[in-house]
């Protein structure tokens, strides 16, 4: 018994290289065989462990001698998952049975980081290729774009590669740019200057803003070339077009029915053309002038027929106004006046007034009545001489003596005065 006792004590120092053979060998042996020859047991339960262990799994690198190795979950749910983690116990990878894969955790994101081709350079993109796999795209060259060709992904030089500094050209006949819908004016495209400005905004709400209350715009120019309708505007079916004339440097504002507004620059003069099937005009017809404001000296206006015949004219000289031909005042009047200026009233009662003339402090001096009676204010005191001129003459009632007396001036000077006695 003590030879094989001797035996299995040599057995068990083999343990250390793994021989689990051995190990059953002992274990069927009588305990009693063990307990006589004090078999260290503390010393079999260390060769166990060591050789039921792999070899230094936390330390060292695993080595497959086969071509595949395969490892399975318990599971093909998000609840079934290997999960590889640091010393801290903070999640890096973890392989989940759902077949997703997650890097690191919210708490505790990961640095990513690719060694993937020999040939990669900063820049690089990597993309998936028709067979699922990655694919390497080397980085392009400056003021290249990243663009689609083929179905992938490629660098590309645009046309205008500077869009701050550059001219934008279309290769298209038209270009459309549709605003957010919506309709209102938050909807809206603005441009700003450098500062943030703002130089011009269109609204969806169709309106149209040039500057703003707190940038407003130094200048608003139009460069108009030709004299055809080169600025329009319309209101529904109707359409204003600006013509300008660049020599002279005139305006014409013109409607669809040739109504129309002329402002000429050389001679600083607007003239207008109102309806002319109504036969009201003003200013002009055609080539003959109805109205006039113009400057010779005097600042006189004139006003004419349709024919160019000067009707009224208001005259200015030394700062005194002069109404030349015949000039109708008075309600309804269509016919041609019979005198410079004739005042006809409206025919209707006695307390009409035709005419009115009233100083400064709106006291009236002379009344045209209606039925043909004329009112003279008459003072109680006699105007001082020097307040005729040579051949004039004044009236005032002398009411302590019941007189009206006349005070008349001569051509030479000479004042004198008459009576008449009222009773």
């Amino acid at each position: 018994m003590s030879e094989k006792i001797s035996e299995y004590t040599t057995s068990v120092t083999a343990l250390a290289s793994g021989d689990l053979m051995d190990v059953s060998k002992l274990i069927s042996t009588s305990p009693d065989v063990y307990q006589s020859q004090k078999l260290n047991y503390s010393v079999l339960i260390s060769e166990l462990n060591n050789d039921l262990t792999i070899n230094n799994l936390g330390n060292s690198d695993l080595t497959s001698t086969a071509n595949s190795r395969y490892f399975y979950l318990n599971g093909s749910t998000s609840s079934n998952f290997l999960k590889f983690r640091n010393s801290d116990s903070i999640s890096i990878l973890s392989l989940l049975g759902d077949k997703s894969v997650i890097f690191g955790n919210v708490a505790n994101p990961v640095t990513m980081q690719f060694n993937i081709d020999a040939a990669d350079a900063t820049g690089d993109l990597w993309y998936r290729n028709v067979s699922g796999n990655l694919q390497r795209l080397a980085i392009g060259s400056s003021s290249q774009v990243l663009t689609v060709a083929g179905g992938l992904p490629s660098w590309a030089t645009v046309s205008a590669p500077n869009l701050g500094s550059a001219n934008l050209t279309s290769a298209d006949n038209a270009r459309t740019f549709t605003l957010k819908s919506g309709g209102t004016a938050s909807q809206n495209l603005q441009f700003l200057n450098s500062g943030g400005g703002n130089l011009l905004t269109l609204y969806g709400n169709k309106n149209i803003e040039f500057g703003s209350s707190s940038n407003t715009l130094t200048e608003f120019l139009i460069n108009l070339s030709g004299t055809a309708g080169t600025f329009r505007m319309a209101s529904g079916s109707n359409l204003y077009a600006i013509y300008y004339d660049a020599p002279a440097f005139n305006f014409s504002i013109r409607s669809a029915t040739s109504y129309k507004v002329d402002i000429f620059g050389g001679t600083g003069s607007i003239v207008t053309t109102g309806d002319t099937s109504s036969g009201y005009y003003l200013n002009k017809i055609g080539g003959t002038p109805a109205a006039a404001l113009y400057n010779n000296k005097g600042s006189n206006f004139y006003m004419a027929n349709s024919a160019g015949t000067r009707l009224i004219n208001i005259e200015t000289v030394n700062g005194f106004g002069h109404v030349v031909g015949g000039w109708a005042v008075g309600l309804a009047y269509s016919i041609v006046p019979t005198a410079r200026l004739q005042v006809k009233g409206s025919g209707s009662t006695s307390a009409t007034t035709t005419a009115l003339f009233e100083n400064s402090a709106s006291v009236a001096a002379l009344k045209v009545k209606d039925d043909g009676y004329c009112i003279i204010k008459a003072n109680n005191a006699a105007i001082a001489s020097g307040d005729l001129s040579n051949n004039e003459m004044s009236f005032y009632i002398d009411e302590g003596t019941n007189h009206c007396v006349v005070k008349v001036k001569y051509s030479s000077g000479t004042v004198k005065t008459g009576t008449f006695n009222l009773t």
